[in-house]
C-alpha cells in the first residue's frame, strides 16, 4: 500500500447469482409486461387524468411495496406458517384491494388486528379471507374502513362467544342499525363494546341491542349515548335493587303459573312463596291475647322476615332468566305494567336516570318503533350487498377502484425486482463489511492514540490547573499595577491618534514615555523580588528626565521622560537643527501650540503635505501646498478639545 491505495476483493458464488438473476430477469418481465398493459387499459379507458395518477403511482412502487411487505412481515408473526402460506395470502390481500378499491398494506394492517382479535384465523386462511372480504363489503356500505368493521364484527363475536360464521349475521344487524336508526357503522364500531358484554351476559340477542339503538339514535340520541343508556338499563337487572325486585316477583308469579319460568331458582321461590302463605295464615291465629300466643306471633314475624328474604334472593337470581325470556323490551314493558305506568317507580327500579332514558325510549309510544326495527334485524335480504352496490356504483368509487389496482400492481412490480434488490443489498453488504475490516487497524489505532492522550491529559490537568491558575493571579496583579500606566496611555492615543503627521509624532514621544515608566516599574518589580528572595540588586532603570533639555540622544533604544510642551526631533530634522535650518519641526515649534501666542500662518505652512488618519487608517493626505489659516485655527481647537479622530 506504499501508493496509498487500498485494494478490496469481494467474491461472490457466481452460480447462485446467475440463478437469483435469470430469476429476477423473469419476474421483470412478467411484471413489466402487466404494468405495461394496464397503463395502456387505463389511459384507452378513463384518459389522461387516470394515466397521470397511474404514472404518479408507479413512482410510489418502493413506498408502496416496502408498506406492504412490512405489513405481511407483520402478520407473519401471528399466522401459523406450517398451514398457512404467506405467499398466497399476499396475493390474495392484493386480488382483495384491487376488487373493492382498498389499500392494500391498510388490509395488511386489518389482517393482523382480525387475527389478534380470533386467533383461530390465524390456522384458516379461508376463514380470514371470508371475513376480511365481507368486512370490506361493511366498510363501503357503512362509510367507515376495513379495520372499523373487521373489530366490530370480531369483538361482537368475541363478545356472544360466535364462531365466525356468524359473520354474516353480525353484519346484517350492523347495517339494519344504520339504515332504521340515525347512524352509520363507523359510529357503532367505535361505541359497540360498550354494551355488547353486558348484553350477552344478560342473554339478550345482539338484534335487540340493534333495534334499541336504533329507536334511540332515530330520536336524536347520538350512537356513543345510546350505547351508555343501554348498557345502564341492563346492568339494573344485573344488579337489581329492591324496587326493581318487587317488580319482577309479580312478574315471576305469572311466568311460574304460565309455565314459562322453570328451573332450580323457580322451584325454590315457588316453595318459599308457598311457606310465606302458610306463616301469614298462621300468624293470623294468634289473637288470643295470651303469653303463648304473643310469643309464637314474635317467632312467627321473624320467620316471615327470612322467607322474604330468600324469596327476594331467588327473585334477584331468576331477573336475568325473567330478561332472557321476556326480551329487554318486554320486560320493560311488563315491569311498567307492574308499577301502574308510574315512572317514579320505574326511576326507583332502574336506579339510575341513563337506564330511565333507554327504558323509555323504547317502551310506552315507542314500543311500536323498536318492534318494527327488531323485525328489520332478523331480514333474509343481503342489506350488506346491497348497500355495497349502490355505494361501489358511485364514479368516486370506481376511480378508487381503479387507482387501487394500479397500487396492487405497483406491488407486484416491486415483488418481482425483489430478488434483484436482494442481490444488490448482498453484494453492498460484502462491500461494507470488506471496507469495515480494511478500517478495523486504523480505528484501533486512532483509539489508542485517543486512550493515550486521554489518559495523559487526566494524569496532568491538576497541574495544568495549577500553573493557569497561577498565571491568572500574576496576570491579575501585572494589569492591578499596569491600570495607571493603560489608562494614561489610552488618554494620550485617545488625544493624539489618528491626526496629521505631527500629532503621530506626538503619539510616537508618548510611547516612549511609557516605555520607560514600563522600565522603571519593571527594575522596581525586580528589585523588590530580589529583596524578598535574598538575590542582588536589579539593575536600575536608566530612564531620565530631561527638564532642561538634552541637545543629543547618545544611543538607540535610549530610555527618556517626556513632559508636556517638550518637542522630539528625528535624526535627520536634528542635524538641521543643529546646522541652524528652518525645519518643520522648528516650524511647528515656533507656532508654539496651546501657547498665548499662536503664528497660524507658520502652523498652515507646516502641516502641508502631512497624511490624513482615521480611525488608524491612512485615509489620504494634504496635496495643497499650504492650507488655509481658518483650517489651521480649526484643527488647533480640536487639538485643544481632546479631538481624537
Amino acid at each position: 500500500m506504499s501508493d496509498g491505495k487500498v485494494v478490496y476483493e469481494v467474491r461472490a458464488d457466481y452460480d447462485k447469482l446467475d440463478s437469483d438473476l435469470n430469476s429476477a430477469n423473469s419476474k421483470i418481465e412478467k411484471g413489466t409486461s402487466k404494468w405495461g398493459s394496464l397503463l395502456q387499459g387505463v389511459g384507452q379507458g378513463i384518459g389522461h387524468f387516470v394515466a397521470d395518477k397511474a404514472v404518479e403511482a408507479a413512482k410510489a412502487v418502493w413506498e408502496l411495496g416496502t408498506a406492504f411487505e412490512d405489513g405481511l412481515a407483520k402478520v407473519s408473526t401471528l399466522v401459523d406458517t406450517a398451514s398457512v402460506d404467506m405467499d398466497q395470502l399476499g396475493d390474495s390481500l392484493l386480488d382483495l384491494s384491487s376488487k373493492y378499491g382498498l389499500e392494500a398494506s391498510n388490509l395488511a394492517e386489518s389482517t393482523y388486528n382480525a387475527i389478534s382479535s380470533n386467533n383461530a384465523l390465524g390456522k384458516d386462511s379461508e376463514a380470514l379471507m371470508k371475513v376480511l372480504e365481507s368486512s370490506a363489503k361493511l366498510a363501503k356500505a357503512g362509510f367507515t374502513d376495513v379495520d372499523t368493521a373487521t373489530s366490530a364484527t370480531l369483538k361482537t363475536l368475541n363478545a356472544y362467544g360466535l364462531g365466525v360464521e356468524s359473520v354474516d349475521r353480525i353484519q346484517k344487524v350492523l347495517i339494519q342499525t344504520q339504515n332504521t336508526g340515525i347512524t352509520t357503522v363507523g359510529e357503532l364500531g367505535a361505541v359497540l363494546a360498550q354494551v355488547t358484554p353486558s348484553a350477552a351476559a344478560a342473554g339478550i340477542q345482539f338484534e335487540e341491542v340493534g333495534a334499541a339503538l336504533a329507536t334511540m339514535t332515530a330520536q336524536g340520541t347520538p350512537a356513543a349515548q345510546a350505547t351508555t343508556q343501554l348498557n345502564a338499563v341492563i346492568t339494573a337487572f344485573m344488579k337489581p335493587t329492591a324496587d326493581m325486585i318487587s317488580g319482577l316477583s309479580g312478574i315471576a308469579d305469572e311466568m311460574i303459573k304460565n309455565g314459562q319460568l322453570s328451573g332450580e331458582n323457580a322451584d325454590h321461590y315457588t316453595r318459599q312463596k308457598e311457606r310465606l302463605a302458610e306463616l301469614s295464615r298462621e300468624i293470623l291465629e294468634c289473637n288470643d291475647g295470651t303469653k303463648e300466643s304473643n310469643q309464637r306471633y314474635k317467632e312467627l314475624q321473624n320467620e316471615i322476615k327470612l322467607v322474604n328474604k330468600e324469596i327476594d334472593a331467588a327473585t334477584a337470581e331468576m331477573s336475568l332468566q325473567i330478561l332472557e325470556a321476556n326480551g329487554l323490551q318486554g320486560t320493560l314493558e311488563l315491569l311498567n305494567k307492574e308499577f301502574g305506568g308510574s315512572t317514579n317507580q320505574m326511576a326507583a327500579a332502574l336506579s339510575s336516570s341513563e337506564a330511565l332514558k333507554a327504558s323509555l325510549a323504547i317502551t310506552g309510544k315507542n314500543a311500536e318503533t323498536f318492534t318494527s326495527n327488531l323485525h328489520a334485524m332478523s331480514t333474509e335480504a343481503d342489506v350488506v350487498g346491497e348497500g355495497f352496490e349502490k355505494v361501489s356504483s358511485t364514479t368516486n368509487e370506481k376511480l378508487n377502484v381503479s387507482f387501487a389496482k394500479v397500487k396492487a400492481l405497483a406491488i407486484e412490480l416491486f415483488q418481482s425486482l425483489e430478488p434483484l434488490i436482494s442481490v444488490v443489498l448482498s453484494l453492498a453488504g460484502a462491500i461494507i463489511q470488506a471496507i469495515s475490516t480494511g478500517l478495523q487497524p486504523i480505528l484501533t489505532i486512532i483509539k489508542t492514540i485517543t486512550t493515550a492522550i486521554e489518559n495523559w491529559y487526566k494524569k496532568f490537568s491538576p497541574l495544568l490547573d495549577a500553573l493557569l491558575g497561577v498565571q491568572d493571579a500574576c496576570k491579575g496583579l501585572v494589569m492591578s499595577a499596569m491600570q495607571p500606566l493603560l489608562d494614561m496611555f489610552t488618554r494620550v492615543t485617545n488625544a493624539f491618534s489618528n491626526f496629521y503627521g505631527t500629532i503621530v509624532n506626538k503619539v510616537k514621544g508618548a510611547i516612549s514615555s511609557v516605555s520607560g515608566l514600563i522600565g522603571s516599574l519593571t527594575d522596581k518589580v525586580s528589585s523588590l523580588w530580589s529583596t524578598l528572595t535574598g538575590g542582588g540588586s536589579s539593575k536600575k532603570s536608566s530612564g531620565r528626565s530631561f527638564a532642561v533639555g538634552n541637545d543629543f540622544v547618545p544611543e538607540d533604544n535610549y530610555p527618556a521622560l517626556l513632559h508636556r510642551g517638550e518637542a522630539v526631533l528625528t535624526a535627520a530634522e536634528a542635524k538641521v537643527w543643529r546646522a541652524g535650518g528652518n525645519t518643520r519641526a522648528g516650524q511647528l515649534s515656533s507656532a508654539t501650540i496651546g501657547g498665548a501666542s499662536i503664528d497660524y500662518d507658520k502652523l498652515a505652512r507646516s502641516m502641508s503635505g502631512m497624511t490624513v488618519v482615521m480611525d488608524k487608517q491612512k485615509v489620504g493626505y494634504i496635496l495643497t501646498p499650504e492650507i488655509s489659516y481658518n483650517q489651521a485655527m480649526n484643527s488647533d481647537s480640536l487639538e485643544r478639545s481632546g479631538f481624537n479622530g
